[in-house]
This record gives structure tokens, C-alpha cells and sequence, in this order.
């Protein structure tokens, strides 16, 4: 075999030196460590790669299914304010399988790619050859982006900045052209197509139905909550990279959460998705995930309540939360607490009222004894 791969001009150490044209793109996923809210863990980072001017563009994804290799792209177009002629991607994994010499890819990615108009291929198997480009790059953002260890809380917010962050990297000469990076850089963004006056939803929607604890279960081992109301019933699930949306059967969406990803089993319950039946169901106060994520003041003022006070808290809470999320109704109603003893709608209403607008700051001091006098004349009569 040796000797055969000699003669036909495939010996080991034999590269075919390819000219790509400006405005072609190469992608692929390399893997980083990073510290993401004090927990270590590796996670995968998309890189674009334009081999005409040597520019590579990086995005940090939870994954590499397919909506997160639809989503890496798009993000690059959006960034870059243009569309490639032709993306080669490294293989078929998370878009599709490979069926004898082709490959057979999901509806999500050739909805993308139609939305888009670029022209794809993937690269053979099992081979490097075609992709030297992105394989390179793949590497150059891992030791420039990644190294140190990055210590982020927030994920998407450190993304934000990646594009701009490793395309100024692309500063020196380029090696077989002989003119800067970002010059031929340039010469790539002409040669792209216009980008389409909306971006495309990378996002895959599949029904489920809901468990009697209304709970959700996507790809085989993670939970989501809904609602109470959809125990039992079929939902719609949206499903982005970085995101899940549960839907009723009208397509209102009754429950968000950051998508999980990975081997462990997970769940996250919503504790705020409870509190419409806890308010029907007091008994259950005690032992249920509302209470449990109270601040612990809060929790063992609302469990000395008799039982009118539980349901006017629980009511409260529940009402309160419709109207400014589940964060900001339980600060609002440790606030209140703290500052009155009381956790009334009221109370809790004007503390979430004043959390939102701030302090109100006067030019000179304001005497509201007279205020209080007309209060007390009011109260008297």
C-alpha cells in the first residue's frame, strides 16, 4: 500500500496547496477549559474561519447539536453584516449523518442554509485535508482567547465580545500574499453576499407532554417546569442553543429556562411556576420549592402566618409575579418585611415600584410634618 500511495503521488507529507477565494468561509468546534460561576468545566467554542485573508471569528456555545452549529454561523453573518459564497464545515455531527458518500441533514440547517443562500459541503471523514485553515485557527484562538483559564459569571456576556476580540487579533502580514490580514479581510466582506433583512430563528420546536408535576422532559434526562395547568397535557417545547421556551396549546409561552446540557441529569424548576396552585393549596406551603427559595427572614415570617395570612402571601406573591417576575416580587417582599414587618400587596407593590424607579432625591429638604398632622386630622375625625 505504501509503495502504491508513492507511486500515485499520496505518500505521507503530501499536502495539495489550495487557493480559496475571497469571501469563503471554513468552520469548526475546538474545546476549551473555562470557570463559569466558580465551577470548572469544558465547553466547546465555534471559529470561522476565512482562509483567503487568514481572519477567524469565535463564539463560546454550551454544545455542538444542532441548533447551536445553525446558531455559530448566524452569529458570524450578523457580525461580519455579510453572508459567505461557500461555508465548508468540518463534518456532519450535530446538522445531520453521513449516508453512504452523503449526508442527510436536519430540517433546521437546511432551512438556515436556504434562508441565507450560501452554498455548503462538508469535508470528508476522518481527514484533515481542505480545512487547514479553521484547524489552525481552531488553535491560534485557544491559546490567544482561552489562555489563562477565563474566569466568567457570565457566559453570553463575555460571547458578546469574542468576534471583535479574536478579528483584531488578525494584525500581521499574510504569509503567501504578502499583504496585511485585515486588508485582505476587506476583500473577503466585498465578496460576501447581502445579508437578509431578518435573521433566521435557529430554533427546533417538538411537542411533549407534561408530567402531573407539570415538568417537561427533553433529550432523555433534563427537566424543565411549565405550569401547574399543563400537568398532564401536550406542550410545544422551543428549543434554541442557549435556550428553552414552553408553550401551551394556543403557542402562549408559559415557562423560560437556560437550556442544560450534558450526561448528568437536571432540573430546573421554576419554584415561581408553583405558586398559582400553592395558593389553592395551603398545606403544601412548607415543603414546596416556593418557600424553600425565600429568603430565609422572609420564609420564617410567611410560616408563623395563620392560615388567612398564608393565602393573603401566597395570593400576593402569586399576583405580584405575573406582573414583575419571580427575582423582584421575592426582594420586594423581603424589603417590605424589613421595613414595615408587613408583606401585603400593597406593601410589596410599592416596594417593587421603588425598586424599579429608585429614590426619589429633592433639591432642597422636604418637611412632611405637615403630612403627617393632616393624616392624623383625617384619621381623628
Amino acid at each position: 500500500m505504501r509503495e502504491a500511495r508513492l507511486r500515485l503521488g499520496g505518500g505521507p507529507g503530501c499536502f495539495l496547496d489550495l487557493d480559496w477565494p475571497a469571501g469563503v468561509a471554513q468552520v469548526d468546534f475546538g474545546h476549551a477549559a473555562f470557570v463559569a460561576g466558580g465551577t470548572r468545566r469544558e465547553m466547546p467554542f465555534f471559529v470561522a474561519s476565512f482562509p483567503y485573508s487568514n481572519v477567524g471569528l469565535a463564539q463560546v456555545f454550551p454544545g455542538e447539536n444542532a441548533e447551536c452549529v445553525c446558531q455559530g454561523p448566524g452569529n458570524v453573518f450578523e457580525f461580519v453584516d455579510g453572508v459567505p459564497t461557500r461555508v465548508v464545515f468540518d463534518n456532519a455531527t450535530g446538522v445531520g449523518r453521513r449516508v453512504c458518500d452523503g449526508v442527510r441533514t436536519t430540517r433546521l440547517f437546511e432551512a438556515r442554509g436556504a434562508h441565507y443562500g450560501f452554498e455548503h459541503r462538508f469535508r470528508e471523514p476522518c481527514s484533515g485535508h481542505g480545512r487547514g485553515s479553521v484547524g489552525n485557527e481552531v488553535g491560534t484562538q485557544r491559546r490567544n482567547l482561552f489562555v489563562p483559564v477565563p474566569r466568567v459569571w457570565d457566559v453570553d456576556g463575555r460571547d458578546e465580545r469574542l468576534p471583535g476580540r479574536s478579528r483584531d487579533m488578525s494584525r500581521k502580514e499574510h504569509h503567501g500574499r504578502g499583504r496585511p490580514e485585515p486588508g485582505l479581510f476587506e476583500d473577503d466582506l466585498a465578496a460576501m453576499l447581502a445579508l437578509p433583512a431578518r435573521p433566521f430563528a435557529c430554533v427546533e420546536y417538538r411537542r411533549a407532554r407534561a408530567d402531573k408535576k407539570g415538568k417537561v422532559r427533553v433529550d432523555g434526562r433534563h427537566w424543565y417546569s411549565t405550569s401547574p395547568e399543563c400537568a398532564g397535557r401536550e406542550v410545544v417545547v422551543g428549543l434554541w442553543a442557549t435556550r428553552v421556551a414552553v408553550m401551551d396549546g394556543d403557542g402562549a409561552v408559559v415557562a423560560e429556562h437556560a437550556r442544560a446540557y450534558g450526561d448528568a441529569p437536571t432540573d430546573t424548576t421554576d419554584p415561581a411556576s408553583q405558586l398559582p396552585l400553592l395558593a389553592n393549596r395551603l398545606g403544601a406551603w412548607r415543603e414546596s420549592g416556593a418557600g424553600a427559595a425565600l429568603p430565609d427572614d422572609l420564609r420564617e415570617h410567611i410560616d408563623a402566618l395563620d392560615r388567612m395570612g398564608l393565602g393573603e402571601a401566597a395570593g400576593c406573591m402569586r399576583d405580584q409575579r405575573a406582573l414583575s417576575g419571580w427575582d423582584a416580587t421575592a426582594r420586594a417582599a423581603s424589603v417590605s418585611l424589613r421595613a414595615s414587618g408587613r408583606t401585603g400587596p400593597s406593601a410589596v407593590a410599592l416596594a417593587v415600584s421603588r425598586a424599579e424607579t429608585g429614590e426619589v432625591s429633592y433639591d432642597e429638604a422636604v418637611d412632611l410634618a405637615e403630612y403627617d398632622r393632616l393624616a392624623g386630622v383625617v384619621a381623628d375625625g
